[in-house]
C-alpha cells in the first residue's frame, strides 16, 4: 500500500507543474465553496447557495477528467474534459445512487456497491473504448481485491474528512485562515485521489487480464 501511495504522491508532484493553472483554479473554486455560507454571503438552503455549489462542483469535475486524461497520457484540453463531463457525471450520479439504495435497504449492500463500481466514473474516461461495461470493468477489477480496494477507500476517505477540518473552526478570523490553508490542502488531496485511483486501476488491471485469460483458456 506504502508503495502505490508513493508512486501517486510522485505523479501527483509531476503533474503539478502541467496542471498548474487547473489547480490554482481548483483551489479558487475550492475556498469560495468554503466561504459561501460565512456571514453576509449566501443563506444555506437558498437557491443561489444550490446553483453556486452545482456549477463550481461542475468545474471541479471538468479539472479531475483533465487530471485522468493527463495520467493516461491523453490531450487534457478543457475542450476535452468538457467532452467527457456528461458521461463523468452520468456515471457518478449512477454511482451515487447505487450506493443510496444498498444503504436504503441494508448497510452491507451499499459498502459493497460503494467498493466494487468506485472506479466506474473513471472508467468513464480512461476506458472510453471499451466494448464491456463501465461497471462490469469496475466490478471486474475489485473482483478478489475487495478488501486491498476497501483499504485505499478508507484511506482517500481521511483525506477527505482531513480537508474538511475547517468546518469546525469557529473562530471569525480563523474561519478564513483555515478555509485558505484547506482549500489548498483540498486541492492537492485531489489531485493525489485522482493519481491513486489511476494507480490502482494500473496494478489492477493486468491481473484481470490474466484471469480473463485463464477463464477463456478453461
Amino acid at each position: 500500500m506504502y508503495e502505490l501511495i508513493l508512486k501517486s504522491y510522485n505523479r501527483s508532484l509531476l503533474s503539478f507543474n502541467y496542471l498548474k493553472i487547473s489547480i490554482f483554479i481548483f483551489t479558487l473554486t475550492e475556498f469560495i465553496l468554503k466561504i459561501k455560507n460565512f456571514p453576509g454571503f449566501f443563506q444555506t438552503g437558498t437557491i443561489a447557495d444550490f446553483m453556486l455549489t452545482l456549477i463550481f462542483s461542475i468545474i471541479q469535475t471538468i479539472f479531475m477528467i483533465q487530471y485522468f486524461l493527463y495520467f493516461k497520457n491523453e490531450s487534457s484540453s478543457l475542450k476535452k474534459s468538457i467532452f467527457f463531463l456528461p458521461g463523468y457525471m452520468l456515471y457518478s450520479l449512477i454511482y451515487g445512487l447505487m450506493i443510496l439504495l444498498g444503504f436504503v435497504f441494508f448497510i452491507f449492500p451499499g459498502i459493497y456497491f460503494m467498493i466494487s463500481l468506485i472506479f466506474t466514473p473513471m472508467l468513464s474516461v480512461i476506458e472510453q473504448d471499451s466494448e464491456e461495461s463501465y461497471t462490469e470493468i469496475s466490478k471486474n477489477l475489485v473482483k478478489n481485491n475487495w478488501w486491498k480496494v476497501f483499504g485505499y477507500s478508507i484511506f482517500l476517505l481521511s483525506l477527505y474528512a482531513i480537508s474538511s477540518l475547517n468546518y469546525f473552526i469557529t473562530d471569525e478570523i480563523g474561519k478564513w485562515i483555515a478555509a485558505f490553508v484547506f482549500s489548498i490542502i483540498s486541492s492537492f488531496f485531489t489531485l493525489l485521489m485522482c493519481s491513486i485511483f489511476y494507480e490502482l486501476y494500473l496494478e489492477l488491471k493486468p491481473i484481470q487480464n490474466l484471469k480473463s485469460l485463464d477463464e477463456t483458456t478453461l
